[in-house]
């Protein structure tokens, strides 16, 4: 769990870094207005685009995850009830 935690906070704030880096790099950058707002929008788009595969990576991880342990639970389920019988046997 801590893991998790862990990865989480590195993820955000990688985004964050990236965000940030991205828009001062395209404010201080010698263009015009028109140019620069492009640039902005084209980042914020990179940006977007970054956190979802990274939601989408991080949720397929965890869907993962969820069906091994769902999996374990139910071969434990199976050896208890298979213990059972056959101590009524």
């Amino acid at each position: 769990m801590d893991n998790l935690k862990n990865t989480e906070k590195v993820l955000g704030a990688l985004l964050i870094g990236v965000a940030v880096g991205g828009i001062l790099g395209v404010l201080f950058a010698p263009a015009k207005g028109s140019d620069t707002r492009n640039r902005i929008t084209s980042k914020g788009d990179d940006v977007k685009n970054a956190f979802s595969e990274r939601v989408n990576e991080f949720l397929e991880k965890i869907n993962g995850d969820l069906q091994m342990v769902k999996t374990r639970a139910s071969e434990i389920m199976e050896d208890q009830m298979d213990g059972k019988s056959k101590l009524s046997s």
